[in-house]
């Protein structure tokens, strides 16, 4: 059972957004979609936040189960073998450059600092 739910994803998403200096840079948008329980972070370029279950269209959209979001951030996982496999999938605008998924995974990084003391 994954320790993944609405508060801790806020509290995460927020994190991320006040470490970053090159999220505002990168000009897109990001949806990361967690399944079981359902919850949605938008992280928003131009005003820089984070909102939850807002139904809203995106450049990036990163889906997997809780579960699999929680082994991810708690380094469980390979990020890599995990896309590869299909257990996360990304869906990307078709007028967004690949290399900007790339600096989005950069951006999700520091989840693995972040996400162990949010649920200790």
């Amino acid at each position: 059972m994954s320790e993944i739910n609405e508060t801790v994803l806020e509290r995460l998403s927020n994190e991320l957004i006040s470490r970053s200096n090159s999220f505002v840079d990168l000009g897109v948008s990001l949806k990361l979609k967690i399944k079981s329980p359902n919850i949605t972070v938008y992280f928003d370029p131009k005003t820089n936040k984070t909102s939850l279950n807002k139904k809203c269209n995106s450049n990036v959209v990163i889906s997997m189960s809780a579960d699999v979001a929680h082994q991810l951030f708690t380094g469980k996982v390979n990020i890599m073998e995990e896309l590869a496999s299909g257990i996360i999938e990304v869906a990307v605008d078709p007028d967004t450059h690949v290399a900007k998924v790339v600096d989005l995974l950069n951006f999700l990084s520091p989840s693995l600092e972040i996400y162990p003391k949010l649920i200790s």
